[in-house]
């Protein structure tokens, strides 16, 4: 049966406003598109939760899910936590676009962890820790993940004592009661190593011939090429070889990303998979690929669209403010550049973008900033003045960073990536 053009499509996006800009670009190719934040569904609701996605011509903010899910041709899903409501969705039969049940390799890291020491790729060693107390005992060289709960703590690497003190002291205070019972998974830190990762989708196991490839830097910036995905590295293409597997099983249709420590002798640890659309480089991956709502609506109904490319590289800095854990922050942004201009949380009033602090969001990220170029030094040079024309109060913007990018993209070199 032939499915109707992505034009007469109207679309459910599920975001609570991380991924707010994917909505907006995909308003402008569906009939409408209404924007559902699941984060005001709590004791205390805040008029901010839904204020994310206001001031944009075709997108409609809803508060009620079931007021308007008989509406809708498409369910968008750009994040995790929502399985369970995909999944019934689907057992409904409507299209939906997102991980699903699959997202267990994002939340569940003890059962991805044994995933991936059963499908044979190189896995870090890693350990289950319990409590503060014995936290603070492991050496240096250990970094810490938790599952779910990133508003107690994000990863972070074990450093020796006393330089952490301050940092469990205060770890402790959130924690509480549970401080001596709480999981942590350590992993052992990897080095020599390079970080890339690839972001792609899927659609019940099958891939893109093309997607993005690229390493970033944490909290700082990312660079990436679009390319073939046979023609990957081995220490990458072993790892979305697996991943193909349980995406076929599971017949998952979604964006994913990961995130693999490659050794000198080209051995690639999977140290990330991320069920979703990458934070970053979704900011690029919507600029560089030109039909991503055409990719989410096939896809959902099981077709595999190809990539239209519109350039080969991309270089993205990310939009820092002190200000953002106080209030909503005002831009001035050139409109013949918003597109390359990327903001969390993003609404719009009276012709200004804002950034609006939601409940959860204690970080000082407020966007990115893109660049695109036929070359990795095109892109860079373009990110850099798009940066330059972009104003906001206590606004941060570290372009010195994708100079130590490309540094490290050249570094890579012997580690069996070529980026250039």
């Amino acid at each position: 049966m032939k499915i109707k053009e992505t034009k007469d499509v109207v679309c459910m996006f599920v975001d609570s406003g991380l991924f707010a800009e994917i909505a907006v670009q995909a308003s402008n190719h569906f009939k409408h598109l209404y924007f559902y934040n699941p984060s005001q569904i709590n004791p205390f609701p805040s008029s901010k939760d839904v204020t994310i996605g206001t001031g944009f011509e075709n997108i409609t903010v809803i508060q009620n899910f079931e007021d308007y899910k008989g509406s809708c041709d498409l369910f968008w899903y750009p994040d995790i936590f929502q399985g369970a409501q995909q999944e019934e969705l689907k057992s409904q039969g409507f299209p939906v676009w997102g991980s699903g049940e699959t997202e267990w390799l994002e939340r569940d890291r003890f059962k991805a962890n044994e995933w991936q020491k059963k499908s044979g790729l190189p896995t870090p060693e890693r350990i289950k820790v319990v409590g503060i107390d014995e936290a603070r005992k492991l050496p240096k060289g250990w970094h810490l993940k938790i599952n779910d709960f990133r508003d107690d703590a994000e990863t972070f690497k074990k450093l020796g004592n006393p330089l952490m003190e301050s940092f469990w002291d205060k770890l402790s205070l959130t924690l509480g009661h549970r401080k001596n019972t709480y999981e942590f998974m350590a992993e052992k830190d990897i080095p020599d190593a390079v970080e890339a990762g690839v972001d792609i989708y899927t659609v019940n196991g099958k891939y893109p011939k093309f997607g993005l490839c690229g390493i970033e830097e944490k909290g700082a910036g990312y660079a990436g090429k679009i390319t073939l995905l046979d023609g990957l590295p081995p220490s990458l293409k072993k790892v979305n070889d697996e991943l193909k597997k349980v995406f076929t099983e599971e017949k998952t249709k979604t964006n994913f990303s990961t995130e693999v420590r490659v050794t000198e002798d080209q051995k690639g640890y999977l140290i990330d998979p991320c069920m979703r659309l990458g934070n970053p480089p979704h900011q690029s991956e919507m600029e560089i690929i030109g039909n991503m709502p055409e990719i989410a609506w096939a896809g959902a109904n099981g077709d595999l669209v190809e990539p239209e490319i519109k350039a080969r590289y991309c270089a993205q800095t990310t939009m820092t403010s002190e200000f953002a854990e106080e209030g909503e922050i005002a831009f001035e942004i050139p409109e013949k550049i918003k597109q390359f201009v990327k903001i969390k949380n993003v609404c719009k009033n009276d012709g200004t973008y804002y950034f609006i602090q939601n409940k959860g969001s204690k970080i000082n990220t407020v966007g990115s900033i893109i660049g695109l170029g036929n070359t990795l030094d095109e892109a860079i040079k373009n990110c850099k003045e798009n940066a330059s024309q972009v104003k906001a109060f206590g606004l941060e913007i570290d372009i010195y960073a994708l100079d130590d990018l490309k540094k490290e993209i050249i570094k890579s070199y012997k580690y069996g990536i070529n980026l250039s």
